[in-house]
């Protein structure tokens, strides 16, 4: 529980410190496939209403997520230690070119799907660009069947 004000201040310094690295990466990675991303996606204010990591209509056919941030100190524990086994399996096992997942269900919700923050952006990239080409395919067959 929040005790004061200065510590409900670095609580939100600490979150407005991940929002600020997440639209980075993002902007870092993709922004070599989407002009001037840097222009199109924004960091929220600390305690606006919405998703953390605001995507402009302009690109949101190429970012099409909802991003929430969360800072914690604890309470992440297991899932980077159950990830980091995922990575292991592939080391022990010799396994090279894939990308570790980590899946984890609770009784009467959907499983759900843990990547690291950079591989689900080079994926992510790699998807853009293949919509960049399926575009361009489309646009050079119509030129030339007319």
């Amino acid at each position: 529980m929040i005790k004061n004000a200065e510590e409900s201040q670095r609580i939100k310094d600490l979150g407005e410190e991940t929002q600020q690295e997440v639209r980075q990466l993002i902007v870092d990675t993709l922004g070599e496939e989407i002009p001037d991303l840097g222009e199109y996606i924004e960091s929220a204010p600390m305690g606006a209403h919405g998703c953390d990591i605001r995507v402009h209509d302009n690109v949101r056919r190429y970012i099409p997520f909802n991003i929430e941030c969360k800072q914690r100190s604890r309470g992440f524990g297991d899932v980077y230690k159950l990830h980091a086994e995922a990575i292991q399996h592939d080391s022990a096992l010799g396994i090279t070119g894939t990308i570790p997942a980590l899946a984890f269900q609770q009784p009467d919700h959907r499983p759900m799907i843990v990547l690291d923050g950079q591989d689900f952006l080079d994926l992510h990239k790699e998807h853009i660009k293949l919509m960049k080409e399926n575009k361009e395919l489309k646009q050079n067959a119509l030129l030339k069947t007319n």
